[in-house]
């Protein structure tokens, strides 16, 4: 977050940070996988498309490949409102709680910063932690070119 406010940004995504927060709707597994990933485990790709066509998304790679192996058009349901709709194989939804069916040949997306997410935290706390961080980062660089000024 301090680089992206260093570099001129008014602020940062951090979706996928907060899809594990104690607050969040998404499914279990999701969770878990994300939990489990490294930045170097997702990629942009359009390969979940049906029905979003031209839309690149980063998602974890292992999906795609659950995905491409699913026999099958219907790969989940998911509870929209009051009533159970299916889910397409390559679809660019996300799994939440209310979804059953292959959540890992589902659209599990994942940002570049997946490697940071580690547990489930309130929201209030990711956000903290957030905050904490970019402020050392941002006190420890303005400190490093005062020094370097003065050399």
């Amino acid at each position: 977050m301090a680089a992206a406010l260093v570099a001129g940004a008014a602020g940062v995504r951090v979706g996928t940070r907060f899809v594990a927060s104690k607050e969040s709707e998404a499914h279990p597994a999701y969770v878990d996988a994300l939990i489990a990933a490294t930045a170097q485990d997702t990629i942009v790709t359009e390969a979940f498309s049906v029905g979003w066509p031209n839309a690149p998304h980063r998602v974890l790679r292992s999906c795609i490949q659950a995905a491409e192996a699913f026999k099958g058009d219907i790969v989940a349901e998911q509870l929209i409102g009051d009533q159970r709709m299916p889910v397409p194989r390559l679809a660019p939804r996300s799994p939440s709680r209310t979804t059953s069916g292959t959540i890992a040949a589902m659209s599990l997306a994942a940002g570049e910063s997946v490697g940071s997410v580690r547990r489930i935290q309130p929201a209030a706390e990711i956000l903290r932690d957030l905050v904490e961080d970019a402020e050392r980062r941002l006190h420890q660089w303005d400190r490093e070119a005062v020094q370097h000024a003065v050399r």
